[in-house]
């Protein structure tokens, strides 16, 4: 199969690789549409790692181990790869636990994720968060998980969290001079998505956690309350991951999802 290596610029090495086999309890995932993520630019960057860094997953289940009873080839899912493992999504074929995977209804694109508009900036944000507040008799918010964690997002935090009992989590390490900034009341946790697969820094319950939050992305794709938010198929699949890429290094992805459709790829069209 054609599979991709991330390596520090960023840039792209196209290999032919071996279709992965699962393990008891994964699934192997024949992958329509793979997604990115910043973290796909910085790993390499960061710590010269050069590996297939692709974690977003929807596609056809292809094979299965003998201890998985959920899923059976064929099935339209969506997972999440186990981040710096064999098996990334920038392939023809994925490789993820079955706990992390779950079923995507007949009437939701491949190509859908969420996500919280930023779009209109920090201080229409801010104005929007004290709006709502105020809207339901709150004065500050109590609890934030910031997704963003750059970009001044916990400045803006700090703005609507109350100062003597707030708790944020980020996703990303914060600066020295960020956390001098805060209140004594205030508490800064880092969270890290790579615990729902029991990696370093997890907690005892954060894989079954994990097992239960994807089965609920299916249920609110089905029911409706959960859906799409804005995203970039990028042109030629797998070979427009590069470009990608460097488009998230240089932050001109605003509110939007860059994708990539594998079948596009003009070495699987000859």
């Amino acid at each position: 199969m054609l599979e991709l290596i991330i390596h520090p610029g960023p840039k792209t090495q196209a290999i032919e690789s071996p279709i992965p086999v699962p393990n008891d309890d994964q699934v192997v995932i024949k992958v329509i549409v793979s997604g990115s993520n910043p973290k796909d630019w910085k790993r390499p960057e960061w710590s010269d790692v050069h590996i297939n860094q692709g974690d977003d997953i929807a596609g056809i289940v292809h094979a299965v181990g003998k201890n998985v009873s959920e899923f059976k080839p064929g099935d339209r899912v969506a997972a999440f790869h186990e981040i710096m493992q064999p098996g990334g999504s920038y392939a023809e074929y994925a490789l993820a636990w079955a706990s992390t995977t779950f079923h995507i209804p007949q009437k939701t694109w491949f190509e859908g994720d969420i996500i919280v508009d930023y779009r209109l900036g920090a201080d229409s944000l801010v104005d929007q968060i004290q709006s709502f507040l105020r809207k339901h008799n709150f004065e500050k918010l109590q609890h934030v998980f910031d997704a963003v964690c750059d970009h001044g997002s916990l400045k803006n935090i700090l703005h609507v969290l109350d100062q003597e009992h707030g708790i944020v989590a980020c996703v990303l390490p914060q600066a020295d001079y960020q956390l001098s900034s805060l209140s004594p009341g205030v508490k800064l946790l880092q969270t890290n998505v790579r615990s729902v697969h029991g990696q370093p820094g997890s907690f005892p319950g954060d894989p079954d956690f994990g097992f239960v939050y994807f089965r609920y992305f299916s249920r609110g794709l089905t029911e409706g309350w959960f859906s799409g938010h804005p995203y970039e198929v990028r042109e030629n699949g797998l070979d427009g991951v590069e470009g990608a890429l460097r488009d998230l290094k240089e932050g001109k992805a605003s509110a939007v999802k860059y994708v990539f459709r594998v079948e596009d790829t003009p070495a699987l069209k000859k």
